[in-house]
This record gives C-alpha cells, sequence and structure tokens, in this order.
C-alpha cells in the first residue's frame, strides 16, 4: 500500500493491544511514518511488541518539542517503541522516553533491520528496563545511534544480558556522543551483562565519544563500554571521560575483545581524553 503518515500532538493514554502497538500501530507494505510534535503516549501496553509504538517496513518515528512516550510495556520487545525493517529510524529532538520496560529487549526502543538508526538532539532516555537492552536496542549492519547537545541515557537497566544503556549488533554498528551527552547510572546484570553504559557486538563496530561521558555505571563486565568484534573500537576525545564505573568481572571502565580472543584486533583511543575512578 502507499506510506502512512499519522500526525499527534494531543494524548494517547493508557491503551491496550493483545499483540502489537499498544498506543499506536502502522503497519504497512511501504515506509510509515509517525510525527509526534508535542504529542505523549503514556500508559499502553502490548502483549508482544510496541508497547507505546509499532511500525514496520522501513518506518520513521519523529519526536520533537517535549514529545513523551512513558510508562509503556511490551511483553516481548520495544517497551517503548518497535520499528522493523531496514532504513526504520527513530528522531528525537527535545523531546523523551521514560520508565518503559519489555520483556525480552530494548526497554525503550527496539530496532531490527539494516541501516536502522536512533538520533538524539537535546533529548533523553531515563529509567527503562528490560533483560537485554534496558534503554535502546539496534539489530543489523550498519545500524547508527548518535547523541548529541547535551542528550542523556540514564538509570537504564539489563537485567540479564548486554547494554544497560545502549547495545548496538551487527557489522559496522557505529555509536557516537557528542556535545555534552552522557550515559549515567545504567547497569547490566548476570553472567552475560556485558556494557552497562553501552555495549556493541560486531567487526568493525565502533564506539565515539567527543566531549561526553559515561559515568557510574555497572556490569559484569565492562562497567562503562564494551566492544566485541574483529577491529572494534572505542575512541574518546576533546575531554571526553568513561568514571566511577564498575565491574564485577572484567574491565570496570572498558571491555574490549577481538574476534575468537584476538584482543589485538579491538582498539582503544585517548585523545585528550580520560578513563578514571573505574574498578
Amino acid at each position: 500500500g502507499s506510506s502512512s503518515v499519522l500526525n499527534l500532538n494531543g494524548t494517547i493514554s493508557s491503551c491496550k493491544a493483545g499483540s502489537s502497538g499498544g498506543g499506536v500501530y502502522l503497519g504497512t507494505n511501504s515506509s510509515a511514518k509517525l510525527v509526534m510534535n508535542g504529542g505523549t503516549i503514556s500508559g499502553c501496553t502490548a502483549g508482544s511488541q510496541g508497547g507505546g509504538v509499532y511500525v514496520s517496513y522501513s518506518s520513521t518515528v519523529e519526536m520533537s518539542n517535549s514529545s513523551q512516550i512513558e510508562n509503556c510495556s511490551a511483553v516481548k520487545d520495544g517497551g517503548g517503541l518497535y520499528l522493523y525493517g531496514s532504513d526504520a529510524h527513530l528522531v528525537m529532538d527535545n523531546s523523551s522516553i521514560s520508565n518503559c520496560s519489555a520483556s525480552k529487549s530494548g526497554g525503550a526502543a527496539y530496532l531490527a533491520g539494516q541501516y536502522t538508526g536512533i538520533s538524539m538532539d537535546s533529548s533523553t532516555i531515563s529509567n527503562c528496563s528490560a533483560p537485554s537492552a534496558g534503554g535502546i536496542y539496534l539489530s543489523g549492519g550498519h545500524a547508527s545511534a548518535s547523541m548529541e547537545n547535551s542528550s542523556s541515557i540514564s538509570g537504564c537497566t539489563a537485567t540479564s544480558s548486554y547494554g544497560g544503556g545502549a547495545y548496538l549488533s551487527g557489522q559496522y554498528a557505529a555509536m557516537t556522543m557528542q556535545n555534552g551527552s552522557s550515559i549515567s547510572g545504567c547497569t547490566a546484570t548476570g553472567s552475560y551483562g556485558y556494557g552497562g553504559g553501552a555495549y556493541l557486538m560486531g567487526n568493525n563496530a565502533e564506539l565515539v565519544m567527543d566531549s561526553s561521558s559515561i559515568s557510574n555505571c555497572t556490569a559484569a563486565s565492562g562497567g562503562g563500554a564494551g566492544l566485541s568484534g574483529v577491529q572494534a573500537e572505542l575512541k574518546l576525545e576533546n575531554g571526553s571521560e568513561i568514571t566511577g564505573c564498575t565491574a564485577a568481572n572484567s574491565g570496570g571502565g572498558a571491555y574490549l575483545h577481538g574476534l575468537g580472543g584476538r584482543s589485538s584486533n579491538a582498539k582503544l583511543t585517548l585523545e585528550n581524553s580520560s578513563i578514571k575512578n573505574c574498578r
């Protein structure tokens, strides 16, 4: 069918779906778009995916002007939002996702497909939880997440697996943090609790921090950040820091692991930046 567009600047609250899309479901055979301009989706639940929002097929969700998704939950993936398909994107500008949960992956948001992306500008994700990826989950080659202009992910928890704040999986997965952005107070627990702040897994995966911070995060390994894959790289520049993070096993500040145990394939770069007070 043709593209579907839904504009929301009001409120959707306390809605429930037995399957997907507790608040909003946009499912088409082509791209769809949800535009939230000051809108709110609150207290919605889904028996499968997308407690607040479910969109499919290379779709986009745009949140701006203090839009909010809050207190939503999903029995499977994507407590706040679930986006599926190549080039699916979540764009947040001065907006927030908070207190959302999923029983599998992506407490705040779940995106699956090649070239999926999340962009945060002056936005926040807070107090979300899931067994894997308490905050955001992106899976697929060239998946990307960007945080800029003091955007933050805070207080998120992966209760049994990877990525308290963020988990990206796939070749060339990339996460960038710029202009005072931060990940703080996030936790990844359990024997597979890698990357309290963020975990990236895949060949050529890259986490770049520019004038940004990861602080007071906790994990089994990689309290601040974890990366795994051939030529995976963690790069801190322009006064960035990982601080006050802890790991029960390995890498209080950062954990890097090359494919097949060849750690020389992973790279850590510090340029006028620091990893400190971690244990």
